[in-house]
């Protein structure tokens, strides 16, 4: 038996030495992404500016004081609380040659594309969980202090809940409060047989 003589590494063979490229990429993993489903939109006609201005009125007091009988009782003075919200822009751009866009093994405008979109969702899930989180912490009567490696539990739950329902906050048309959860704290959660 004599081994081959001819391999392909053999100097003078380079041509043969090539790669075969797979023309569908393999899917990256992306974040779940669940911020922006819990918000409610309003819609900012167009030709009106950046700014949309949001209203509640405030809370009136219990009327405790009895009224004399004959008479007309206090005039209420009602008050609102406004919030502006200014559009903002974000964005990016990627620009290809025609030469790349022809010799591409893949489709890359469209894989870039698709890639851009995601990163739009990920820009609107992580802007929503700032306003969230600046929004919960400013509330020092719902914050939850948990010690240093206390897991999540049912407890924990429905203290928040009852903390929710004790700042009058109401629950949604199906009497549940909306909560995210990332896996971690999740699996402590299911694994809490209380």
């Amino acid at each position: 038996y004599q081994p081959a003589s001819v391999l392909t590494s053999t100097a003078g063979l380079s041509h043969l030495r090539s790669i075969y490229y797979d023309r569908v990429g393999v899917e990256n993993l992306k974040a779940n992404l669940p911020y922006v489903a819990t918000t409610s939109r309003r819609k900012l006609p167009d030709r009106n500016g950046r700014t949309i201005q949001l209203y509640s009125y405030d809370l009136l007091g219990a009327a405790t004081t009895p009224g004399t009988e004959g008479t007309v009782g206090t005039g209420e003075n009602p008050t609102t609380s406004i919030r502006s919200v200014t559009v903002q822009q974000y964005f990016n751009f990627a620009s290809f040659s025609d030469i790349l866009v022809e010799t591409a093994i893949d489709p890359i405008v469209e894989n870039t594309a698709a890639e851009m979109g995601y990163q739009s969702a990920l820009t609107a899930n992580t802007l929503a969980r700032t306003e969230y989180e600046a929004e919960a912490t400013a509330v020092s009567a719902i914050v939850i202090s948990c010690t240093d490696n206390e897991f999540m539990s049912a407890s924990l739950v429905r203290q928040a809940a009852m903390s929710l329902r004790n700042q009058d906050v109401r629950p949604l048309s199906d009497g549940m409060f909306v909560g995210i959860i990332s896996p971690a704290p999740a699996f402590d959660l299911l694994n809490d047989n209380t």
